[in-house]
């Protein structure tokens, strides 16, 4: 990991991240940090999901023009 955030990050920025990890603020978001994500993965699922079925929707007409079908697997 150290590798990773040192192609992203500078000796000097690291230092910044740091020091703002031990801010009330930083230490919130450390707490809120798995909950954020957990809800974001959610948000992003069912955008997809949404986006999918539009897609879906669309191509249904050309699928039925060229007598295909969808495979039904859940």
């Amino acid at each position: 990991m150290a590798r990773l955030y040192a192609q992203h990050f500078s000796a000097e920025e690291m230092v910044e991240i740091n020091r703002f990890y031990d801010t009330p603020t930083g230490q919130k978001l450390i707490k809120e940090m798995p909950l954020l994500l957990k809800e974001s993965q959610a948000i992003g699922q069912r955008v997809g999901t949404q986006i999918a079925l539009e897609v879906l929707k669309k191509l249904m007409p050309e699928l039925q023009r060229r007598e295909l079908k969808l495979d039904q697997k859940t």
